[in-house]
């Protein structure tokens, strides 16, 4: 059985990304529109979500995570882009329970 490769099926292909550090500029270069690569990051870590670009992608209902420090949004269920901050953001206003 063959199957054509789409779009995709080239982009689930792409090289293993070695582990590094980012600032939050270079995380942001992946957001699915630079880059077809997206990243997301979560209390420090970051993680590859290209696989999953219908959901973070650019028109996925979690785009606004793509290339960003996805903690707050994450941690408070907000979607809204003005709710990610353009810096490091340690949480330490949020309740411990959202912290966690």
């Amino acid at each position: 059985l063959f199957r054509s490769q789409t779009v995709e099926d080239k982009e689930e292909q792409l090289p293993k990304m070695k582990r590094r550090d980012f600032t939050l500029a270079q995380l942001s270069e992946y957001d699915g529109t630079q880059n077809p690569r997206i990243l997301m990051a979560i209390n420090g870590k970051v993680f590859d979500v290209t696989r999953g670009k219908k959901f973070y992608g650019p028109e996925g209902p979690y785009g606004v995570f793509a290339g960003k420090d996805a903690s707050r949004g994450l941690a408070t269920f907000c979607l809204d882009k003005e709710a990610l901050k353009d810096t490091y953001d340690d949480l330490s206003d949020l309740p411990a329970s959202q912290r966690d």
